[in-house]
C-alpha cells in the first residue's frame, strides 16, 4: 500500500491537501514526490502546472508562480515567494496547431475569417518576458503575457510554426516546430448540383423531393 496525492498521481509532498492509499505490487518504483501545493505565510497555495493554467484563469482558481504575484480573481491574495522550485523557462510546448494538421480554404468564405489558433505552453511564465510565435521562420506575433493565444489567417501552401519563450536574461528558448498544410478548396457549388433540394413534408421531416 502506498500513499498518493490525488490530484496528479504522485507521491505526496508535504503540503498535498487529498491524498488516498492505493495497491501497488511490491516491485513498483516509488513514484516522484509531487510540489503542485505549498503553504506561504501560513495559507495552502496552488502552483499550477503549465498545461492547467488557462484553465485555472478561465474557471478563476487561485493559483501561484514564483517570484511572481499570484493569478488570482477572487480578490484573494498571497504572498509569493522565490524558493519554490520551477520548470525552466525552456520547457516550451507549442500546443496548437496539431502537428501535419492539414487545412482547406473554403472558397465561399471571406479569407480574413479562415483563422487557425496558435497557443503555447511555458513551464516558467515568471521568467518569462514574451512569447513569439514565428511561421516560416519570421515573427508574425509577440505576446507579453499569458494565455499565449493568436489567431494566424490561413494561407495556401506548406508552413511550419515555432514558439520562442525569451526569458528576462534575454535568452530564447524555440519549441519544438510544428508543420502545417494549407490547401486551396477545389470545392464549388456546382459540386453539388448531384443532389435534389429537400423539402419539409407534412410530418416536419425532411424529404427529397421528385
Amino acid at each position: 500500500r502506498r500513499e498518493v496525492c490525488v490530484t496528479n498521481g504522485l507521491t505526496p509532498g508535504p503540503d498535498c491537501p487529498y491524498r488516498r492509499t492505493e495497491l501497488y505490487l511490491a516491485a513498483s518504483p516509488l513514484r516522484p514526490i509531487e510540489a503542485e501545493y505549498a503553504r506561504l505565510e501560513g495559507k495552502l497555495v496552488w502552483r499550477a502546472p503549465a498545461e492547467l493554467r488557462d484553465w485555472a484563469r478561465t474557471n478563476n482558481v487561485p493559483f501561484v508562480i514564483a517570484d511572481q504575484q499570484p493569478t488570482v480573481t477572487d480578490g484573494t491574495q498571497y504572498a509569493v515567494h522565490s524558493t519554490l522550485p520551477l520548470p525552466p523557462c525552456h520547457l516550451v510546448l507549442l500546443s496548437s496547431p496539431t502537428p501535419n494538421t492539414h487545412v482547406l480554404l473554403d472558397p465561399h468564405l471571406p479569407l480574413a475569417t479562415q483563422q487557425l489558433e496558435v497557443a503555447a505552453m511555458v513551464g516558467d511564465e515568471a521568467n518569462t518576458e514574451r512569447v513569439e510565435f514565428l511561421v516560416d521562420g519570421a515573427v508574425w506575433a509577440s505576446l507579453k503575457t499569458a494565455p499565449y493565444r493568436a489567431w494566424w489567417t490561413l494561407q495556401a501552401g506548406d508552413h511550419q510554426f515555432v514558439a520562442v519563450a525569451v526569458d528576462r536574461q534575454g535568452n530564447r528558448w524555440p519549441s519544438a516546430p510544428v508543420n502545417i498544410t494549407v490547401e486551396n478548396s477545389d470545392l464549388s457549388l456546382s459540386s453539388f448540383s448531384h443532389l435534389q433540394p429537400l423539402a419539409i413534408g407534412e410530418d416536419d421531416k425532411l424529404i427529397a423531393e421528385s
